[in-house]
């Protein structure tokens, strides 16, 4: 009879040692698991920022990739006035949404007409409006004619 209770008693559940070393080894993989999760959600917010700073430069582009060789509000006079002029979704600068602010700049235009048609370098910079880090530079070339 003796046997039979302590058989009883060792099948009653955990120890409290069982516990503690069971707590430990989830506080263990916790400690290494939280610094992966923080890591991965800065990431994903810092994509999402990028992604919106590419889909607004995108259609600054394509308005300025339309803009030439047909827009008669192109002066001939100034052939790269719609990319120093500030035309287009973003101009020279605009806030494109979530705090951000798109800024671009463009190369000289060429000088001498036999130069054209030509490709004027232009840098798009998105800053965060709030304290003036750079999200994101992108750098294209538009073909620019007279």
């Amino acid at each position: 009879m003796h046997e039979r209770e302590r058989q009883r008693s060792d099948d009653r559940g955990f120890s409290m040692v069982e516990i503690v070393i069971a707590m430990f080894l989830f506080a263990l993989l916790s400690v290494a698991v939280i610094p992966v999760i923080i890591g991965v959600t800065q990431l994903t917010a810092q994509n999402r920022d990028v992604e919106a700073a590419r889909s607004a430069v995108n259609a600054d582009i394509a308005y300025l990739r339309g803009v030439y060789p047909s827009d008669p509000a192109v002066d001939a006079a100034e052939p790269c006035s719609a990319l120093h002029a500030g035309g287009g979704p973003i101009g020279l600068s605009s806030s494109i949404g979530d705090g951000m602010v798109a800024t671009r700049s463009a190369a000289p235009c060429p000088d001498d007409p036999d130069d054209f048609p030509a490709s004027v370098s232009v840098r798009y910079t998105i800053e965060r409006e709030s304290d003036g880090d750079v999200v994101a530079t992108f750098d294209t070339s538009v073909r620019v004619t007279r």
